[in-house]
């Protein structure tokens, strides 16, 4: 069953999707390709029988890559303490619940991007670089669930 895109021709882009723990919703990122605002994305959750879809996020914060905590009942926000906003993208919670791993870009050089992989408490204290050098990380995660 198709949940996203459901009118034809489509003004949006739907991405980076994430079941929930009971396997009853998914949470995504959907792009404004040519819809207001332009350029714009937000995070949206609907229910997989095809009802209920809606925006979580304002189309002004330009949120990605939301993730369930291992019980359903929170999605992951990332804002570590001492990293420069707004470079922090896709956390993943961790197994049990209590960490977030993220990917933060470091340097703007030149319109290229390095990022690097961190981790942090729900809270974003305790934050850890887990990646160095030069180079982009992309989508860290903790493996699968059991």
């Amino acid at each position: 069953m198709q949940i996203t895109q459901l009118d034809l021709p489509t003004v949006t882009e739907s991405y980076a999707p994430s079941w929930s723990p009971d396997g009853r919703r998914l949470v995504f990122t959907q792009a404004n390709l040519v819809a207001q605002p332009l350029g714009r994305q937000a995070v949206f959750v609907a229910n997989v029988d095809g009802g209920a879809m809606h925006r979580i996020t304002p189309w002004a914060l330009d949120a990605t890559g939301a993730d369930w905590s291992p019980d359903g009942t929170h999605l992951v926000k990332v804002i570590p303490v001492g990293l420069a906003e707004p470079a922090n993208i896709g956390g993943k919670f961790s197994p049990d619940g209590k960490k977030i791993v993220f990917r933060h870009q470091i340097n703007y050089a030149n319109g290229d991007a390095d990022s690097q992989a961190y981790t942090m408490n729900v809270d974003g204290s305790n934050v850890r670089q887990l990646s160095f050098g030069y180079g982009f990380v992309d989508a860290p995660n903790w493996g699968t669930r059991r």
